[in-house]
């Protein structure tokens, strides 16, 4: 329990051995898009929410012809829900 508590000041401090490379848990590319988004809209919830919904509605454009293909041309934009 000491050693842990021990870490405290390090961590505040910034050297911490553990924490002096970056640790990203994230595809590179979300950050970039991320970093675009809050470039070109401002810091804002929408525009860290920005990046996902383009992906998401980019997705759904892209699924439905493959519904359409599947389905023999009925009920695509259904399945592509």
């Amino acid at each position: 329990m000491k050693r842990s508590m021990a870490r405290g000041p390090a961590i505040a401090d910034g050297s911490d051995p553990l924490l002096l490379a970056p640790w990203v848990d994230k595809p590179p590319l979300v950050l970039y898009l991320l970093a675009l988004a809050i470039r070109t809209t401002g810091v804002s919830e929408l525009s860290l929410r920005l990046p996902g919904m383009l992906a998401g509605t980019l997705t759904i454009r892209d699924v439905r012809p493959r519904g359409e293909c599947m389905a023999a041309g009925r009920g695509g934009s259904r399945q592509s829900l």
